[in-house]
């Protein structure tokens, strides 16, 4: 059950990021002083001073960034989404059917068949996760740019003094942080399972053999997938050190 409430906790800040942050700096318009406007080889503003001293406000309206930096800023947050939002529906049915069942009927060769089709079905698409990280210096590098701009500061101090809103700062962070949480999270329930396989083994008569092949089927399930989450978990380390690494350059 930790697997699945973590999975929605996650799914959900993943919304908001979208939602509360991508979406409204799309959609939004601002208004800005006209020394503040890239106005070219345009000496004069309309207010007939020259631009780059005027401290009035234009008439002109622009985003409160552009696309460019929305896109460099939230990289493909949107595709890890829906490959999250997939397999917490997968494990919401699952979860479902096993809730069915009786608890004291329930085994952990049920807990296993709930969770490892879910998760096998979506690792092929946890290479996701190398490109947003690959992509987190730049896009960290693009938002302190924006927030050099006091019109960018401000529409983003107004997100984020909303109730239950967190700060895109540690948002941003959300997808390296819940990737590197589960290998954790499979080594736990492995250990058990395997612990689990033991015990059964030692019974085969009692088991059945058809039992026994249908759990080391699941055991093989979890262990791919502790395998790839892992492997995906270690190369986000490693870019995402990468970009520490080069902070710390003097």
């Amino acid at each position: 059950k930790e697997i699945h409430d973590t999975e929605k906790d996650y799914v959900h800040k993943l919304y908001s990021i979208i939602d509360n942050y991508k979406r409204r700096m799309e959609k939004s318009r601002i208004q800005v002083r006209c020394k503040d406007l890239k106005l070219g080889n345009t000496k004069f503003c309309e207010h007939g001073k020259f631009a780059f001293t005027c401290s009035k406000t234009s008439t002109t309206i622009r985003p409160v960034a552009s696309k460019e930096e929305i896109k460099k800023i939230f990289a493909n947050i949107e595709v890890i989404t829906k490959v999250n939002e997939q397999l917490l529906h997968a494990l919401q049915e699952a979860l479902e059917k096993l809730n069915e069942k009786n608890a004291v009927e329930i085994g952990l060769e049920d807990i296993i068949a709930c969770y490892a089709p879910a998760f096998v079905k979506t690792m092929p698409f946890f290479k996701m996760y190398s490109v947003y990280a690959s992509q987190y210096s730049s896009a960290l590098e693009y938002f302190a740019e924006c927030k050099d701009r006091k019109e960018f500061r401000d529409f983003l101090a107004k997100l984020e003094s909303k109730k239950n809103v967190k700060s895109l700062s540690n948002l941003l962070i959300e997808p390296v942080s819940r990737l590197c949480k589960y290998p954790l999270l499979f080594e736990n329930l492995n250990k058990a399972s395997h612990a689990y396989a033991t015990a059964l083994a030692k019974n085969t008569l009692a088991t059945g053999k058809g039992n026994m092949d249908k759990l080391e089927k699941m055991l093989d399930d979890l262990d791919l997938i502790y395998d790839t989450v892992s492997e995906v978990a270690e190369s986000v380390n490693i870019k995402v050190g990468e970009h520490h690494d080069l902070d710390k350059l003097p």
